[in-house]
């Protein structure tokens, strides 16, 4: 790497970039803890609704889908908005 192609490190985060950064982290955060508590929380989720079995995996699909798509989405997000060099910066 040359010396050119260095960052100087004093890039500065564009504006309101912090609280976006923050509002992904907590919303990243809340999508596992959901996980977690889903996963706890299956088999009395089942007998309390009475659902069957099928319907019970086709929600826990559904809500791990979702997942696969928002915790990516918030990674590039935050990769692109946080500031200093990285593949993603301009």
């Amino acid at each position: 790497m040359t010396e050119e192609s260095k960052g100087s490190g004093d890039e500065v985060a564009p504006r309101g970039a912090t609280m976006m950064i923050a509002v992904l982290v907590v919303s990243a955060f809340v999508m596992i803890l959901n996980e977690t508590v889903l996963s706890v929380a299956l088999r009395d989720l089942g007998v309390d609704l009475g659902v069957s079995t099928t319907t019970v995996q086709w929600l826990t699909s559904g809500f791990l889908l979702t997942m696969a798509v928002v915790i990516p989405t918030t990674g590039f997000l935050l990769e692109r908005f946080t500031p200093g060099r990285s593949s993603w910066s301009r």
